[in-house]
């Protein structure tokens, strides 16, 4: 009767550890899966937190460029009302530049200049803003 018990008690504690092994593989998996979900969403908000900073400064520069452009618009329309008076008009329609004096009237297309900075250089530009 001892070896009967012997044995059960044998059987019952192989199944402990089986149970056991199996739980801790289960739960190990269980916690590399949360870890790897942690890891995502933090790398996922970092990625938020660096697009919302780079939103901000475009927006920022956006702001300075519609107010450089009232400016120069501003410029523009004092130098017209300037020569005017002096009666030389002269109108812009784009590329389109008319000088009339009342005589004479001369166009001119104007081509606009293409920047010597590449891309690359306005990219960086909008990054220090």
């Amino acid at each position: 009767m001892q070896l009967n018990t012997l044995y059960a008690i044998n059987t019952a504690l192989a199944i402990c550890v089986g149970i056991l092994t199996i739980s801790s593989i289960v739960g190990g998996i269980f916690v590399f899966r949360k870890a790897q979900k942690n890891a995502t969403v933090q790398v996922q908000e970092q990625t938020i937190v660096a697009l919302q900073q780079q939103i901000d400064a475009l927006t920022h520069r956006i702001d300075n460029l519609e107010r450089e452009k009232e400016r120069q618009a501003h410029i523009i329309e004092t130098i017209q009302e300037a020569l005017k008076r002096r009666g030389i008009l002269v109108t812009i329609d784009g590329d389109l530049v008319t000088i009339s004096d009342g005589t004479a009237t001369s166009s001119s297309m104007i081509r606009k200049r293409t920047p010597k900075k590449d891309a690359a250089a306005a990219v960086g530009t909008a990054k220090e803003a």
